[in-house]
């Protein structure tokens, strides 16, 4: 749902078209679309396939890692934690040469 924030401007969604404030400026765009089935089996999203599925690692192993943490930080956490602890798997998991 879009938020009137003035007499022409809204922030939020209208139909396929997205309107946030970003750098202090109103930005619209349109929602794009993906055929999955064409996303899952052409070779030109090959990379958006690993990307996906690196993420997917990381993000499992990262979810592992801050549950085994629990127990030191007592769930207190800030909103900039997850994000870190997950860009710390993403270098190890990119550090890892070993082949597959």
């Amino acid at each position: 749902m879009a938020t009137q924030v003035s007499l022409v401007k809204f922030v939020g969604r209208i139909g396929n078209i997205v309107h946030y404030i970003s750098n202090n400026r109103l930005v619209s765009r349109t929602i794009g679309k993906v055929d999955i089935v064409k996303m899952r089996t052409a070779p030109q999203y090959e990379e958006t396939r690993k990307n996906q599925s690196e993420f997917s690692i990381a993000t499992k192993a990262g979810q592992l890692f801050r549950q085994g943490m629990m127990h030191l930080t007592g769930g207190c956490t800030n909103y900039q934690y997850p994000v870190e602890v997950m860009q710390l798997m993403l270098k190890t998991l990119r550090a890892d040469t070993t082949p597959t």
